[in-house]
């Protein structure tokens, strides 16, 4: 294992832990068990990934989910691992294959999104918008779904979204220098 993916790997071993501090079904909740089923689904979506068969790679590392299949939490779970490679892709100097990873995360956080009932934790469905906006922002350039999407997850729970407040704020602030920028080009000319 290089030493890029060998840091890769360290610097989300926390994520990962607190990721899957739930039991999986019919599972005895081994949270170090579940971190190397994690670890290692990541390793071995990495071929896939790199050749292209997203159905395979997406497999495998849904293989390590301690969610139940078919929940919002799943997709939720599913998503952030999808996230993970795409990072790792883009990071590795192939942002056309992290795009297209992190349009499957979207996929996913979109499902989730359906699922939500009235009756849904408010901070857990402030966390998928705000994974979401994080998704248009980054992946997509997309400042407009990333601003709707960070206002959504602030306003369904705004004690556990500070890096949505931030997030939201900066794009404001881009939106409105931007528009200085343009007024002030338009008034020289």
């Amino acid at each position: 294992m290089n030493a890029k993916l060998t840091t890769f790997f360290f610097l989300t071993v926390a994520t990962l832990a607190a990721q899957t501090t739930t039991a999986p079904a019919g599972g005895t909740g081994n949270t170090s068990t579940a971190v190397q089923a994690k670890l290692q689904s990541f390793a071995s979506s990495l071929s896939y990934f790199s050749a292209q068969d997203f159905t395979q790679g997406e497999a495998v590392l849904e293989q390590a989910n301690v969610q139940q299949m078919g929940t919002p939490s799943w997709n939720k779970e599913s998503a952030f691992d999808l996230i993970r490679v795409a990072h790792y892709f883009g990071n590795v100097g192939n942002p056309a294959l992290a795009y297209a990873i992190a349009k499957l995360a979207l996929n996913h956080l979109a499902q989730a999104d359906q699922s939500y009932t009235a009756s849904s934790n408010p901070a857990e469905v402030a966390n998928e918008k705000e994974l979401q906006a994080q998704l248009y922002e980054q992946y997509f350039g997309d400042r407009a779904s990333a601003e709707k999407y960070y206002a959504a997850a602030i306003a369904l729970s705004p004690s556990t979204t500070s890096l949505a407040v931030v997030a939201l704020t900066r794009l404001q602030q881009m939106d409105a220098f931007e528009a200085q920028k343009r007024a002030y080009a338009a008034s020289v000319q």
